[in-house]
């Protein structure tokens, strides 16, 4: 489990590690600036120097460069360049200011990919050539579907997180082009990360998405899970190793790479370890969390499967069975507990309810996962359709029932049809009887016809009110 190594008392914004280097923001307090730390002693962090400059939204290391975002009221941002080969005399090497105002940067050598304001609810990814830090050039832009509030590079290709999950070729800055786009209706999107050709990005709705972009033209949605509402999705997230660490008011470890409908599952929760912003250093598995209020932690997050029961080489509860892939309690290898989820006292999908009875997606107490049956990775009907964007019953992924009326292979209403399409998708593709007309949709939940006979289905009314949200959307002001 995560253990907190070092500690640095102080306000900070952002924090940034580079081998044995690590540098923060500080931006409430009375002397806000930058300040660059020795951390080869984890437990020990010394400071090594202080540069006044207020403000500071991101701090980015890359080699032996200090890169800052400093906001300016009624301006654009300002990126700031500094050489720390030498921590304790940091030199100003350079800043670039422009009317495609910086939200996020990722450096990658003396290039930089930053994702970009450029009006009203306009974004941009653009490619600055930093090679002399005193005459940054942009090299070109791209428009992006709104703010570019995150951008991360593989390759030769750009990922950007702003009104949809947006990619770029970026072969050839000064004529970038768009190669793949995946979005989910009334979302904005910020906090990217990438392993491979896998995107986990954080959702104004609160959701972490898990994303397989191995084919850019038809990106594909691995599952979802909630993080939670309001301050809750305010933190930072970093993906390393298929582990996604996710900062806020609790840090959470969530084993990225679960093959579930979740797409993630919560591994470790650690309520005492808050911040705004977190940082990773793979190579001595520690984590830096910085806080406004709790300061810098530095946090030992080594991986220990041990301390999980489906992998420990125990019957934990006692049923025969041990481990993933006997014990059918057991989701994954990253599941805490070999009892179903719907009866093992954890609120494993993060709704802030826990099993039967008071998690509502739980059915009973031996359901093996508490997310919503179109969202848990199950044939939960048994029709060989697994929840949502397979099987038809499922209007979304958070609905909890795969097989509605007018999708369950039955005659509910005694009339002689069958669901939507005659009961052929209850039953392996050959239909059971004629369709019935009152089923219009296959979500639909009874194959009666609707109260007053004419008039608008109930089961369309879900529909327009996503399509009016969709039609209303929300842009979401720049951090």
């Amino acid at each position: 489990m995560p253990a907190v190594l070092g500690f640095v008392d102080g306000s900070f914004g952002d924090v940034a590690v580079e081998g044995t280097l690590m540098a923060t923001s500080e931006s409430n307090s009375v002397t806000p600036g930058l300040r660059v730390w020795d951390a080869s002693i984890p437990g020990a962090p010394i400071q090594r120097s202080f540069v006044p400059l207020p403000r500071v939204v991101q701090v980015e290391l890359a080699g032996s460069r200090l890169y800052a975002l400093q906001l300016n009221t009624g301006q654009p941002r300002t990126l700031h360049v500094y050489d720390v080969s030498d921590p304790l005399q940091p030199v100003a090497l350079g800043s670039y200011q422009s009317d495609a105002s910086p939200l996020s940067l990722h450096p990658v050598g003396t290039r930089l990919y930053v994702g970009a304001l450029t009006g009203d609810f306009a974004g941009a990814l653009v490619v600055l050539d930093a090679a002399n830090p005193a005459a940054i050039v942009e090299l070109g832009r791209v428009a992006t579907e709104s703010y570019a509030q995150s951008v991360v590079v593989s390759g030769l290709r750009a990922y950007v997180a702003s009104d949809a999950v947006e990619v770029f070729d970026v072969s050839f800055p000064s004529a970038m082009q768009r190669v793949g786009r995946w979005d989910y209706p009334t979302a904005t999107f910020r906090d990217l990360e990438l392993e491979g050709t896998r995107v986990h990005v954080q959702s104004s709705l609160g959701w972490n998405f898990a994303l397989d972009f191995s084919d850019p033209l038809a990106p594909r949605p691995l599952g979802a899970l909630r993080y939670g509402s309001g301050s809750d999705v305010r933190g930072d997230v970093e993906l390393a190793g298929g582990l996604l660490y996710a900062s806020g008011p609790t840090l959470r470890i969530y084993d990225g790479t679960a093959p579930t409908g979740l797409g993630v599952v919560e591994r470790s929760r650690e309520p005492a370890l808050a911040g705004s912003r977190i940082a990773l250093d793979v190579a001595r598995e520690i984590a830096v969390i910085a806080s406004s209020t709790a300061g810098v932690r530095i946090v030992d997050v080594a991986d220990d499967l041990a301390a999980w029961e489906c992998v420990n080489g125990r019957d934990d509860d006692g049923d025969g069975l041990v481990d993933h892939g006997a014990d059918p309690g057991c989701r994954d290898g990253g599941d805490p507990s070999e009892r179903p989820d719907c009866a093992d006292g954890l609120d494993n999908d993060a709704d802030a309810a826990a099993d039967f009875p008071a998690d509502a997606s739980c059915a009973d107490a031996n359901e093996a996962s508490e997310a919503p049956d179109c969202d848990d990775g199950v044939d939960s009907d048994g029709d060989g359709l697994v929840d949502f964007g397979a099987d038809p019953g499922c209007l979304s992924r958070l609905s909890d029932l795969e097989a509605p009326a007018c999708q369950n292979g039955l005659d509910d209403d005694d009339d002689g049809a069958i669901d939507f399409d005659g009961g052929a998708a209850a039953n392996g593709g050959v239909p059971l009887g004629p369709p019935d007309p009152h089923c219009t949709v296959a979500t639909r939940n009874t194959e009666s016809a609707p109260a007053g006979g004419c008039g608008l289905g109930a089961e369309l009314l879900p529909l327009l009110g996503a399509w009016g949200l969709a039609r209303r959307r929300r842009r979401r002001a720049p951090r």
